[in-house]
This record gives structure tokens, C-alpha cells and sequence, in this order.
């Protein structure tokens, strides 16, 4: 059976197939925002700053920043930069370099 083309269908059908509708949006959230742990809609999201929007480069930098925003928070615990380094699979300098990031 071959199916119609747009000028051959019915208004009802048309109707029933969304055609010349533009889809809804359906607010799902984001990559980015899920990386920080949360997974609500757009319009009730808790972050300060969209980073949908902040993050030109992608969601590996919205990564990368939480992820030191944690090796901070564990070295003014009292952890070492080597057991630093072993918890978040990453080299020694990466450890340094999101202390010196955080320093500035």
C-alpha cells in the first residue's frame, strides 16, 4: 500500500498525523545539569547558571569543573594530591592544575 502524499490527506487525517504542527517541546533537562546531579526539568532547575548555555565547548567542560569543584573539597579535607589523583583516575598535575584553578 502506498502511503500519501500531504495534498492527498484529509484535514482528519492530517489532524491525526501532527502534519504542519510544530512539535512540543518536551522540557526533559539537560546533559549538562545532569553531570551536576540533577535530572528535573529546564523550567525548576537549582543551578545558578544554565550551563547548556555556559558551555560553548561542551558537556566535558561542565565535567571537568565539577570534578575539581570535588578534588577541592577533598584536599581542604586533609587529602593528599596522590590519593587525589588515584580517587579521580587523573595524574598528579591535573590534581595541581584544579588547585591552582581554584586558587585564582
Amino acid at each position: 500500500m502506498k502511503s500519501k502524499s500531504l495534498k492527498e490527506l484529509s484535514e482528519e487525517e492530517k489532524a491525526k498525523q501532527n502534519v504542519g504542527r510544530p512539535k512540543q517541546y518536551e522540557d526533559v533537562g539537560c546533559a549538562a545539569a545532569r553531570v551536576a546531579g540533577y535530572f528535573g526539568k529546564c523550567v525548576d532547575c537549582p543551578l545558578e547558571t544554565c550551563f547548556e548555555y555556559r558551555y560553548k565547548q561542551g558537556i566535558g567542560t561542565a565535567k571537568k569543573e565539577q570534578r575539581d569543584i570535588k578534588i577541592m573539597e577533598d584536599l581542604e579535607n586533609g587529602m593528599t594530591i596522590t590519593e587525589a589523583a588515584k580517587k579521580y583516575l587523573v595524574g598528579k598535575r591535573t590534581i595541581e592544575r584544579a588547585r591552582k584553578i581554584s586558587n585564582t
